[in-house]
């Protein structure tokens, strides 16, 4: 089948790898569940990546593998928890350990009003999140689009 109008959805052992994938088919959009460090040959087709969420810090010695060159295809990315973090990080942002975590249902506030990524969402919703870490500072060029009590997952 032709891969170009397909999204892998990069998988670092996300426990919502397979939801994030049900989502995205029933969007109508064709998606595939891929290794993370899966090689860019294997993913020279796909048209877009999702990095999936995992239960790793960017910042663990055991921290999944990942293919860097995903990062200088020139496709669009969008990381998702541990995924926004790994991209936060390989592009010259920050992220931190800090004494607050967020785990479960979470209200966000969406920042920026006319945000594609949540247009037609209310300013006010609750998601789910689970992560330790926090971006800190963003890689130059990104802008913060929905923050949780201030922080950014």
């Amino acid at each position: 089948s032709n891969t170009m109008s397909k999204i892998a959805i990069l998988d670092p052992g996300a426990q919502y790898g397979k939801l994030i994938d049900k989502t995205v088919r029933k969007l109508g959009v064709e998606s595939q569940i891929v290794d993370l460090a899966a090689s860019s040959e294997e993913l020279a087709d796909y048209a877009a990546y999702i990095v999936a969420g995992g239960g790793s810090s960017v910042h663990d010695a055991d921290a999944p593998k990942y293919n860097a060159e995903i990062f200088s295809s020139g496709k669009p990315i969008l990381g998702i928890c541990y995924g926004l973090q790994l991209i936060v990080k390989e592009l010259g942002g920050k992220v931190e350990k800090l004494d607050t975590r967020e785990d479960g249902p979470i209200e966000i506030s969406v920042e920026k009003s006319d945000s594609l990524l949540f247009e037609g969402t209310p300013a006010k919703q609750i998601v789910l999140m689970t992560h330790g870490d926090t971006v800190t500072e963003l890689p130059q060029g990104f802008e913060m689009e929905a923050t949780s009590d201030g922080l950014t997952a």
